[in-house]
């Protein structure tokens, strides 16, 4: 979460994060019209190769799209994403579907 410290004297606050508004059913405050939302895709393959002149599209497709993934070259494309599908099954899928067994539906993904 980021504060805008030049906007914080006028009371207004510009919060940033990754949660799709649509999985937050269980928020009180509707914030209509004080909300701007947002919804950002991932790079496609010619941004990536603008940034990043050198990546391939091999790499390109096995690193994926995450900006996080090329402005952090350290970081392990593969648990990246395991500690993302777990986080989507667990706390996203669960909360939104009758998922009967999490299990299955994450072979079902991988498949």
């Amino acid at each position: 979460m980021a504060v805008d410290a030049n906007r914080k004297r006028n009371g207004q606050f510009l919060l940033t994060g990754s949660q799709k508004f649509t999985l937050m059913k269980n928020v009180c405050e509707s914030l209509a019209g004080r909300a701007d939302i947002v919804e950002l895709e991932t790079p496609s393959f010619a941004e990536i190769q603008k940034a990043l002149p050198q990546t391939g599209l091999e790499k390109a497709i096995v690193r994926g799209g995450f900006p996080e993934l090329y402005a952090n070259p350290d970081i392990d494309s593969v648990a990246f994403y395991n500690c993302f599908l777990a986080t989507c099954l667990e706390r996203d899928v669960r909360s939104l579907t009758t998922v009967g067994s999490l299990r299955d539906f994450e072979r079902f993904l991988r498949a």
